[in-house]
């Protein structure tokens, strides 16, 4: 049992080695992604469980109030995942910044290419 524990603590302590800066700051973002999805995932798990609670059948079967549309709820449910991209998409942005952003534009190439087009 401690061999299985043991290897288990050595699989997440190299789970995100990082071979560069580069690919540590993409190890960081995708961490970043699990936690927030995590989250998101567990949320709407206990909407699941607590409206399957909440509004289980009666032991009378009713036909319930008929409502046809809510206009917050469906504001709030287009809003939010768009929140959450937005999110997202600011997070790719700004690792993708640090990680280009560190070279100097102005060095001069170590590759200079010139290219001909051949007229037949």
């Amino acid at each position: 049992m401690i061999a299985f524990l043991d290897t288990i603590k050595r699989f997440f302590s190299t789970l995100f080695y990082s071979g560069s800066q580069g690919a540590n700051e993409i190890n960081n973002l995708f961490l970043q992604y699990m936690i927030l999805a995590a989250v998101i995932i567990l949320i709407v798990a206990g909407s699941i469980a607590f409206a399957a609670f909440m509004y289980r059948a009666k032991k009378r079967p009713e036909q319930p109030e008929q409502i046809h549309g809510n206009l917050k709820f469906e504001v709030t449910w287009t809003i939010l995942p768009f929140i959450a991209v937005t999110f997202f998409l600011i997070l790719a942005i700004r690792t993708m910044g640090s990680i280009n952003g560190g070279s100097d534009r102005k060095a001069n190439p170590d590759i200079v290419i010139i290219a001909h087009h051949l007229k037949l």
